[in-house]
């Protein structure tokens, strides 16, 4: 299994843009974020599709956790690791 390239593109106060970049053109993606990352935390799916950029628009004056699964085309699945994003003020 390769790593997946899933980071931050750009981020500012309102936003965060995430991308991804994952070998292979016919992958779905599902995005999850929590606000803690945390035994007991559940993440949530934010996304799901093809595309391999998601912009998360929200304030960034706390960090968000970001986990990207890779459903490929075989019916196989591989997880990035959680992404913590940094606070901007």
């Amino acid at each position: 299994m390769k790593k997946i390239n899933f980071g931050i593109k750009e981020i500012t106060e309102n936003y965060i843009w995430l991308e991804w970049a994952v070998p292979g053109d016919k992958n779905n993606y599902s995005l999850y974020w929590a606000d803690k990352n945390t035994e007991s935390m559940e993440f949530r799916k934010i996304y799901q599709g093809k595309e391999n950029n998601f912009i998360w628009k929200r304030s960034t004056y706390i960090p968000y956790y970001f986990k990207l699964c890779i459903e490929r085309e075989d019916g196989t699945e591989e997880w990035s690791e959680v992404l913590c994003t940094p606070v901007v003020k």
